[in-house]
């Protein structure tokens, strides 16, 4: 697997939960794009069961990423995403907006389930 689909990965899993909007969302559709290879999947798989080693497999010191701590920021992604939503609608804003978060925050939660339950 390439260098690079790790730093992706890393930097989507940072980004879902993210402070601004825009890096949450574009971090959420690299990070679904990315838990449908399934190199990916499996690498996530073989941390989970301790099978590969921080350094040795992608440098930097950087703790290897797990289901478990995958799943950790999908969550905080959820709640963030929700309490947005929960203010525009507080707001009135676009239905179609509030519609979108809501189909994008129900498509994270599937994507992570999906993913996990192919291991």
């Amino acid at each position: 697997m390439a260098r690079m689909d790790l730093s992706e990965l890393f930097a989507a899993h940072r980004g879902i939960i993210s402070e601004k909007i825009t890096e949450r969302k574009k971090s959420a559709t690299v990070l679904r794009e990315l838990l449908e290879s399934a190199p990916i999947v499996d690498y996530i798989t073989a941390s989970t069961r301790g099978v590969q080693t921080t350094k040795s497999k992608h440098g930097g010191g950087q703790s290897p990423l797990t289901w478990s701590s995958l799943f950790r920021n999908v969550v905080g992604y959820i709640l963030k995403e929700g309490d947005a939503v929960a203010k525009m609608e507080e707001k009135s804003r676009s239905s179609s907006t509030i519609t979108t978060r809501k189909k994008d925050m129900s498509d994270m939660l599937r994507s992570i389930y999906q993913s996990c339950q192919q291991t």
